[in-house]
C-alpha cells in the first residue's frame, strides 16, 4: 500500500516547520465529522482517497504566529486527493490550492458549492476557478509584508483566537 504523501508537511518543512503533536487527534476528529470530499460528495468509489485540507496553507498560520490555526476545525475542509497520475480526482490541488499546492485559494469553503460534483478538467475550464488561479494566495517566498499583514488580518477576521472556558 502506498505511503499518504502530505504536500502541506513537505512544503511546510521547506520553511523548517513541522506539524503539530495535536494534528493527527485533529485530523481524525475532522474526518470522522466530515468523512467525504466536499467537491465530490459522498462517494463509494474506493479510488476516491480523501484528506484534510487547511484553507489557509498551516505554515502560513505559524510563521504569521497563529500556530492555533493548525488544529482549528474552523479552518479545515475534506477534499479528495490521489496519487499523480492516478485515474481519480485530486480536489485538493485543483480547489484546495487552485493548482499550486505552494499556494492555496481562501475562498475553497464556497468553491466546493460552485464545483459541486465538476470533474477536474470541467473545473478547470471554469471562470470562476480561472479567476482563483489569478487571486490565490501567493506563495510564502513571494508575499510582500502588506500581503503576509493582509493575510493576518484574514485570518483574525475568519478565525479568531478561540475563547477558553468562554
Amino acid at each position: 500500500m502506498p505511503t499518504k504523501i502530505d504536500n502541506g508537511a513537505q512544503v511546510a518543512a521547506e520553511h523548517g516547520i513541522e506539524r503539530s503533536p495535536k494534528w493527527p487527534a485533529a485530523e481524525k476528529a475532522h474526518l470522522k465529522a466530515h468523512p467525504y470530499c466536499e467537491v465530490c460528495g459522498p462517494t463509494m468509489d474506493p479510488k476516491v482517497k480523501v484528506q484534510v485540507h487547511h484553507v489557509i496553507p498551516f505554515h502560513f498560520c505559524i510563521l504569521l504566529d497563529r500556530a492555533y490555526a493548525e488544529i482549528d476545525d474552523r479552518k479545515l475542509i475534506t477534499l479528495c486527493e490521489t496519487e499523480k497520475g492516478a485515474p481519480a480526482p485530486n480536489h485538493h490541488l485543483t480547489a484546495g490550492h487552485s493548482g499550486d499546492f505552494q499556494s492555496s485559494n481562501v475562498n475553497v469553503r464556497q468553491d466546493a458549492f460552485v464545483f459541486f460534483r465538476m470533474d477536474e478538467s470541467t473545473i478547470k475550464k471554469n471562470a470562476h476557478y480561472l479567476e482563483n488561479v489569478k487571486n490565490r494566495l501567493k506563495p510564502w517566498a513571494q508575499m510582500t509584508d502588506q500581503d503576509r499583514a493582509n493575510l493576518t488580518a484574514l485570518i483574525d477576521r475568519l478565525y479568531p483566537v478561540p475563547k477558553v472556558g468562554g
